[in-house]
């Protein structure tokens, strides 16, 4: 659910494409994927990416339900 969160909050960025978000904010194009598929997303990255979309944690997980 992390990686759909961060995806949804990209796309509603207006980044429409991963590599140009990856690029604007000094990642590989492979860290960020990896980010978007939910592999070992640990919460220090979970922080930058979400400085990356400027959103807080609680804007983060405010539209997401984790179980």
């Amino acid at each position: 659910m992390l990686a759909e969160r961060i995806r949804q909050l990209r796309k509603e960025r207006g980044y429409s494409s991963q590599e140009t978000f990856a690029y604007d904010n000094d990642y590989t194009l492979s860290y960020y994927s990896r980010l978007e598929r939910g592999e070992d997303i640990r919460f220090t990255s979970l922080v930058k990416v979400c400085k990356a979309l400027n959103v807080d944690l609680n804007t983060f997980f405010s539209s997401t339900v984790i179980l």
